[in-house]
């Protein structure tokens, strides 16, 4: 997933499509494998929720939104749907909103444009990191 992300951040007539194209088809394998397991499961362990699905839920959002896998892998796009009806889970994609402009999705827009300062109206939507921590057990 990595390479195709920063293939994105590349310049113009700088990108790797080969590389890519590999990464694209180990992602692909990765759907398929969870496609199958998640066949007969609720969770990735079986019927209970744990910590399997703690680790796998960001690797699931990034892959989603890398190559959307819902039309191609219903069993993935379903367990991804479980991990993001969890109140922790949603709470964590809700509070990340401000900074999802970052992420680079695969837009032409430049890579300047990116990784921009964000506009003080952005910025106002932004938490501060005292906020983000603050009431939420952290020191």
């Amino acid at each position: 997933m990595a390479k195709i992300v920063t293939d994105r951040l590349r310049p113009a007539g700088k990108h790797d499509p080969h590389g890519v194209e590999q990464a694209r088809m180990l992602l692909q394998t990765a759907c398929g494998m969870i496609e199958r397991e998640m066949a007969a499961k609720v969770w990735a362990t079986g019927d209970a929720f744990s910590m399997a699905d703690c680790a796998a839920a960001p690797a699931m959002y990034y892959a989603n939104l890398v190559m959307p896998f819902g039309n191609t892998h219903k069993n993935a796009a379903a367990y991804l749907g479980r991990l993001m009806e969890r109140p922790s889970f949603a709470r964590a994609v809700k509070e990340a909103e401000p900074y999802r402009a970052m992420f680079p999705t695969g837009s032409e827009r430049a890579v300047t444009e990116r990784f921009r300062r964000p506009s003080a109206g952005e910025q106002s939507r932004m938490p501060s990191r005292c906020a983000l921590y603050r009431g939420k057990g952290h020191r």
